[in-house]
């Protein structure tokens, strides 16, 4: 369960970023944003960890934990790519 909430809330927060990002243009303002939705995503995945703590619910913490860590990674690699592309 955990793992799915942890993927749903990266999706909405990639998908948003791609949208902020297209719509603010190519420059490195919206580079910024498309790569920071790996960090963004905390915001909404601290709360959900404290709420499923504070069910007893610790493997959804987990799971919850290593989907936003592998979205760290990624925004991680698509910052090196977009900044060694040029």
């Amino acid at each position: 369960m955990g793992c799915l909430m942890g993927c749903g809330i990266q999706l909405i927060f990639g998908i948003g970023s791609l949208l902020l990002a297209s719509t603010a243009g190519l420059g490195r303002f919206s580079r910024i944003l498309l790569v920071s939705w790996g960090l963004t995503q905390w915001i909404a995945l601290v709360p959900l960890i404290l709420q499923q703590q504070g069910k007893g619910h610790f493997s959804t913490v987990t799971g919850i934990e290593i989907t936003g860590f592998i979205g760290v990674m990624l925004c991680s690699a698509c910052a090196a790519f977009t900044i060694f592309s040029r």
